[in-house]
């Protein structure tokens, strides 16, 4: 029955994920824009392009701006690219640090407190941009570094390399500039070489974590879930395949994305589990996958439809579900394409959507009039 639901679907153009889209609310779009002035070294024969990562509740924004250059030398044209680490600070786009040059990357922009303090590495090394000041602190000793994105909403952000282990969480409290462990015990069985190992993939403000763990050595198998006590589990979501980024909010709720079967992603309270699998099936190369997921329990992501065909001919869009509650009821989530809850006559096509907020802010990048800039959604 649930084939024929999902061919009717295919063959009909209905909605599987709750009601369509333009009976949602809309959201207003900013952009970004680029820096007022270029860098050192740089003018306007260089292509500016601005991506962000990151936003928070008042609409500060970490981000990145790329300068590319097409120079024909010495007989043959060569290519140069630069990338700096940039913050929006309500008004206009502020650049920090050169981190790429030329093939040789030296940082990165992850994210942004609500503090307006921009977090990435720089020179192997945690760091902060105060977006106020255009400063920059490094938080750690030399090859500590932050893990990525991986923060929770009392803006404490993990840290990796130097001195930290996958089965503790090592936290740098950008709020109070203290170094925090937790748990106080390393978590048992994490680093189990029989089953290849994992790490503390996800955590909230309240102490929450998700460890995801590959059980064979050629990490052909995975899962993740709340640790035991003194085990190894329990896995709520083992499942073939690779899992990809996960994400957790302060509901004790957690997402992640599991590559296997051309990729989707799977919701979990610790007990029960939900995959967009469930709700139909992704055929043939489709894609769900979420990159931020709030205390209002929405997520913003892509999704592509099924399709019969192979390869995938439908166009991946770049989305925002919101999840129903209790997991296991099966309910599917309210899907809302982004490209169409925008105002109609824009210059914009949405292509990525990285973060959303607790009070429904969105930032990512598209394209606005073919140029790559970044935007911020706010909801009307």
């Amino acid at each position: 029955m649930r084939k024929y639901f999902w061919v009717a679907a295919i063959l009909f153009g209905f909605s599987v994920f709750g009601v369509s889209s333009a009976a949602l609310a809309g959201y207003a779009v900013v952009n970004v824009g680029i820096p007022a002035s270029y860098p050192s070294g740089y003018d306007a024969t260089w292509t500016t392009e601005v991506a962000c990562t990151d936003i928070n509740q008042s609409g500060q924004a970490a981000c990145q701006a790329t300068y590319s250059k097409k120079v024909y030398s010495f007989g043959k044209w060569r290519y140069y690219t630069s990338i700096f680490a940039a913050g929006y600070n309500g008004v206009q786009l502020v650049l920090f640090d050169r981190i790429y040059i030329n093939s040789t990357r030296s940082g990165d922009v992850f994210g942004i407190t609500e503090t307006g303090m921009v977090y990435g590495n720089f020179q192997d090394t945690a760091t902060l941009w105060n977006l106020s000041t255009k400063t920059r602190t490094a938080v750690a000793a030399s090859g500590t570094t932050f893990c990525g994105k991986k923060k929770n909403s009392a803006d404490q952000i993990r840290l990796c390399g130097t001195g930290t282990t996958p089965d503790q969480l090592k936290l740098y409290d950008a709020n109070t500039g203290v170094t925090l462990l937790y748990p106080a015990q390393p978590i048992p069985g994490i680093n189990n070489p029989v089953i290849g190992g994992g790490e503390i993939d996800a955590f909230n403000r309240a102490g929450g974590m998700v460890v995801c763990q590959v059980f064979d050595v050629s990490y052909e198998h995975a899962g993740c879930g709340f640790p035991a006590p003194t085990s190894d589990g329990p896995w709520v979501l083992p499942n073939g395949g690779g899992l990809g980024l996960t994400v957790m909010n302060d509901n004790n709720l957690f997402m992640t994305n599991f590559s296997g079967f051309g990729g989707t992603a799977m919701i979990s309270d610790g007990v029960n589990k939900e995959s967009f699998w469930d709700y139909g099936g992704n055929w043939a190369g489709s894609v769900n996958s979420v990159l931020s997921f709030n205390n209002n329990n929405e997520a913003v992501g892509t999704f592509q439809a099924p399709s019969l065909k192979v390869p995938n001919p439908n166009p991946v869009q770049v989305v925002k579900y919101t999840m129903h509650t209790p997991v296991g009821a099966l309910v599917p989530p309210v899907m809302e394409d982004l490209n169409t809850s925008i105002p109609a006559g824009t210059c914009w096509t949405l292509k990525e959507a990285n973060t959303i907020t607790n009070n429904g802010r969105i930032t990512g990048w598209g394209l606005c009039g073919g140029l790559k800039r970044a935007y911020i959604l706010s909801p009307m």
